[in-house]
């Protein structure tokens, strides 16, 4: 509605949905090529889910000794969805301009059985915990599905009112992972600490040769303010960690397989997948570390948290393109090699300014990276991504040429001239975010508390924008360039013409119409990419703590009763138009349109006995 109705459709025309005399076939709207009328769809292209959901767990605990103790454990979650979609006639998509129904019945249930022996003991300044287990993990989907090819009678939603055949489709995925863990926590005199783990873990998501794998870890920690007889209104402690991560796929995802097709003239079909399985695939690898530190000071008044990490991701699996003389157009791999690293700082203080006023302060900054550091096969690109590089890289070969001088191209047809060269415009992942909270408590009863929240930097296409000018409702789309072409009057856009090698003021003419299309839709590598920096007040929140005098009063016991006035999303500042930033940005990260984000204010009651 917001995209292709234009402003002299009123809605409310249409909440008679139905053509007169063509009750239940024939909807009625403005558009009958690609829109369904929205009242049509509230009321008629209806869904219903029904849930039923079992979790239970249950467990034993045996204390052997002092020191040692077992525990068994085990638990299930079962549940059962059926999904119903109708479809009326008339609707656009779906394959439904004769209605439709379908039926979807998914049965998911999981199980885990936990058991392991713990041990804890102290010797003088020495302590320990630790435990040894195994566990077992089976997962199973059942999924069947069933629709029908159109609908012999309008608005009778059965699997027996198709048209054709029913299509019908079913699986069962299952999914078994048996694992041996151990982990020990050593501490000595309260300042040392070290935490060892190791677990190995049996998939069957994986090939039997390459089943196996294990991810251990090292951690520990320093108490230095301990150490340094640092006084006690002081805190400081430096931490750091070492890990080694493995995963397996989805189950199926390592072989080849034949898939339901098409079916003609009553015959069923099948199709071999095109990606290639590798019986000889190994579990994704990460490994890395952190460093850290936490300190304290004066009290509490004022708290530093500092952390510094980097992960390289190794083995990867991932589909490397095929050639096509191949039968297929992918083959699974394990390679490249990536390597994740990041800073975050957190700064608080906790003031008390006066008898009468205290302030809680939080400012949180981070930053985090992801670059390519090995390809497979020592290519020497990735998508165009080459080694060294951040892989939130924005790169297109959808813009438009330009002179020398910056001025668009302009060929004999009176639009701009494809650029087919890969550009490099910058990255989509923002240079650092930053958030600040801020809490006074006023008078002992008041509390005042706001957030702001925002990133710098990184660029994405403003999908909401392109649409915009592609349907002409973008409100810069109106304006005498555009009364003019309602008068039938030609375009000559601002730009050069490349004639005998020399760049000359463009006077090829065109329409308002094919130009902005052209600028905003089909060349829009480049014009429809904005800045995603942005500052927003995330929450702002007025309480008041009711005096306890006052509920004394009622006689029931109140312990504590608070009121408060909480608004979220209140104000945002962004160069990036018609859309928040904050949310589900443009196409490039698989996001096509987004809701406008909402900006709400509610209440908080909060009473305690």
């Amino acid at each position: 509605m917001l995209i292709w109705a234009g402003t002299d459709v009123d809605m409310r025309d249409f909440k008679n949905y139905w053509k007169a005399g063509k009750e239940n076939y024939e909807p009625v709207y403005f558009n009958y090529s690609w829109i369904n009328n929205p009242y049509y769809m509230a009321y008629e292209q209806t869904q219903s889910l029904s849930r039923n959901k079992f979790f239970g767990v249950g467990s034993a605990d045996y204390q052997i000794s002092k020191s040692f103790s077992a525990t068994l454990r085990q638990s299930a979650e079962v549940s059962g969805t059926t999904n119903e979609m109708k479809y009326p006639y008339g609707y656009i998509g779906a394959n439904a301009i004769k209605g439709n129904y379908e039926l979807t019945d998914a049965n998911v249930s999981e199980y885990n059985t936990d058991a392991f022996i713990k041990y804890a003991s102290t010797l003088g300044k020495f302590g320990i915990n630790a435990f040894v287990g195994g566990s077992i993990n089976f997962k199973q989907n059942m999924l069947h599905n069933s629709k029908t090819q159109g609908l012999q009678v309008p608005k009778i939603y059965n699997l027996s009112n198709s048209i054709g055949s029913v299509l019908s489709t079913n699986s069962l995925t299952q999914y078994a992972r048996n694992s041996l863990f151990a982990s020990a926590d050593l501490s000595y005199d309260d300042a040392y600490f070290l935490s060892l783990t190791e677990r190995v873990d049996v998939s069957s998501a994986l090939p039997e040769t390459n089943n196996q794998y294990s991810y251990p870890s090292v951690s520990g920690s320093v108490i230095l303010s301990k150490l340094l007889g640092m006084p006690t209104s002081s805190f400081l402690k430096v931490r750091g960690s070492w890990a080694m991560v493995r995963a397996d796929l989805a189950p199926y995802q390592y072989s080849s397989y034949y898939n339901p097709s098409i079916i003609y003239d009553g015959n069923n079909s099948v199709t071999y997948s095109p990606v290639l399985g590798n019986e000889r695939l190994r579990p994704q690898k990460t490994t890395g570390y952190e460093l850290g530190t936490n300190a304290s000071f004066f009290g509490g008044k004022l708290t530093v948290d500092l952390t510094a990490y980097r992960y390289v991701d190794s083995e990867s699996i991932y589909d490397q393109n095929a050639s096509l003389a191949s039968g297929f157009t992918r083959y699974k791999i394990n390679g490249n090699r990536f390597n994740r690293f990041g800073f975050e700082a957190i700064l608080g203080t906790n003031l008390k300014i006066s008898d009468q006023v205290e302030l809680t302060s939080t400012i949180n900054w981070s930053l985090n990276r992801n670059k390519l550091a090995e390809i497979y096969g020592g290519a020497d690109n990735l998508g165009g991504i080459k080694v060294g590089d951040r892989m939130d890289l924005y790169m297109t070969n959808n813009s438009m040429q330009k002179a020398p001088d910056g001025q668009l191209i302009i060929g004999a047809n009176g639009l701009p001239v494809k650029d087919t060269e890969l550009k490099t415009l910058g990255h989509i992942g923002p240079d650092w975010t930053a958030s600040w909270f801020n809490n006074f408590r006023l008078f002992k009863q008041f509390n005042v508390s706001f957030l702001l929240e925002g990133r710098v930097g990184g660029i994405d296409q403003a999908n909401l924008n392109q649409q915009l000018w592609y349907s002409g409702a973008h409100p810069d789309a109106v304006g005498p360039d555009r009364e003019a072409y309602t008068r039938g009057e030609p375009y000559v856009a601002k730009g050069v013409n490349l004639v005998n090698g020399q760049y000359v003021p463009n006077t090829y003419k065109t329409t308002y119409k094919d130009f902005s299309e052209q600028y905003w839709y089909r060349m829009n590598g480049e014009s429809n990419v904005f800045d995603l920096t942005f500052l927003k007040l995330r929450e702002v929140s007025i309480g008041y703590d009711l005096p306890k005098s006052l509920l004394d009063k009622f006689k029931l016991n109140i312990k504590g009763a608070s009121f408060s006035v909480v608004g979220s999303n209140l104000f945002i500042a962004s160069a990036f138009p018609l859309s928040d930033p904050d949310i589900g940005n443009g196409g490039t990260n698989g996001n096509i349109l987004q809701f406008p984000s909402s900006r709400n204010v509610g209440f908080n009651l909060n009473v305690k006995f």
